[in-house]
């Protein structure tokens, strides 16, 4: 079975990410008054989105750098 999960999961994560990019841009736009309150929008949403992917990255370092190395104990 772990042979054949990732032809499952990495589409399904594919999809997801692609509607939540999509999502984050067109929901601001659809709830703005004008241009300019869709743009703060927009900002405000892909910022939030952006940073809350940039912290995947940065834990991941912070624990390989505290532990010397990705290797699951056993």
């Amino acid at each position: 079975m772990p042979q054949t999960m990732p032809y499952l999961f990495v589409p399904l994560i594919a999809l997801g990410v692609g509607g939540s990019f999509t999502l984050g841009m067109v929901l601001p736009l659809d709830h703005a008054r004008d241009a300019n309150e869709a743009n703060s929008w927009t900002a405000f949403v892909l910022g939030i989105g952006y940073f809350a992917g940039a912290l995947g990255p940065f834990f991941l370092g912070v624990a390989r750098d505290s532990t010397g190395g990705l290797n699951i104990p056993v």
